[in-house]
């Protein structure tokens, strides 16, 4: 079902890799929901779209909300132009020459990591996608150098950032009490800290590994190992634990080793971040016993 989160195929029996065929998963993926902020493309305070978004434990969602598209706090951290003239007005303007240096990265970054994104939502579309051998080519091909620039595209932005807000803490200095508008100082020293601790290329770090993981685990699943698949979608849905199609498929992966109760856990966590997606919750109405009342309600 092309434009549906997921599609229903339940399977009549799942069979592990190695069991005379590769079993279909009884949810079937198809693409990133758009309750989930992880891996949709993203906007900076700039306007400009990026893919990385979601934040590790070390770095809180407003540290982290420069990548973010539903989470941008540019009206708040002195991402966005107010035109002020008071004091400060100097460093603002030095902050903004860094704020486009940053915004190109993150497009930079943004094109290649999104390929990647693309190709893994056409797996989702396509069940494998038309010409698996060759879809499989492509997934393992933009884990290698695409990504590792996307990577270093991405870190860079961040070193851009943190010279951004170096600028706007110097502003809210000369500022005073008064203040500056459109600026909250608790939340740009807070980010600047982050970044400064590494807080935050190491959100970006696992983000990123997050994706190379559950590429590979779709690769792994082509080839019919089944049991790769599982531990990388496993790695995937730790480090994007907002990116619903991963717990689906996760679920998915456990339900062909017949762990139900692992799969009903990956499954509820898919259908909190995208209750609208009816083959999660056919599975877990089906499967998840203790939600079914609660699922029939919705």
């Amino acid at each position: 079902m092309i434009g549906a989160i997921l599609a229903a195929a339940l399977a009549a029996a799942p069979r592990p890799a190695g069991s005379g065929g590769q079993a279909k998963p009884p949810v079937q993926p198809q693409q990133a929901g758009a309750a989930s902020d992880a891996g949709a493309p993203a906007k900076d305070g700039g306007g400009k779209e990026t893919a990385a978004s979601a934040p590790a434990a070390e770095a809180d969602q407003q540290v982290m909300a420069f990548l973010s598209l539903t989470r941008s706090t540019a009206t708040s951290d002195g991402g966005a132009d107010t035109g002020w003239n008071g004091p400060g007005a100097a460093q603002m303007r030095l902050s903004l020459d860094a704020l486009e240096k940053r915004n190109e990265l993150l497009a930079e970054g943004d094109m290649m990591a999104r390929s990647l994104i693309e190709s893994v939502r056409m797996y989702y579309q396509t069940e494998g996608g038309l010409e698996p051998d060759a879809m499989r080519a492509k997934l393992a091909s933009l884990v290698g150098a695409p990504l590792d620039d996307a990577r270093a595209s991405y870190l860079e932005a961040v070193t851009w950032e943190e010279r951004r807000l170096f600028f706007v803490d110097k502003a809210l200095v000369e500022a005073g009490r008064q203040g500056l508008p459109g600026v909250d100082a608790p939340l740009v020293r807070r980010r600047l800290a982050a970044i400064r601790s590494g807080a935050v290329k190491k959100a970006l770090e696992d983000q990123l590994e997050g994706y190379r993981n559950l590429a590979m685990g779709l690769v792994a699943y082509l080839d019919g190992d089944s049991f790769g698949a599982l531990q990388r979608v496993r790695a995937a849905a730790a480090a994007l634990p907002d990116f619903a199609v991963a717990h689906a498929f996760l679920g998915s992966l456990y339900f062909l080793f017949d762990q139900k109760d692992a799969a009903v856990v990956a499954w509820r966590r898919s259908n909190e971040l995208d209750p609208s997606n009816a083959a999660v919750r056919e599975a877990l109405m089906e499967y998840g016993r203790t939600t079914k009342q609660a699922l029939k309600r919705r």
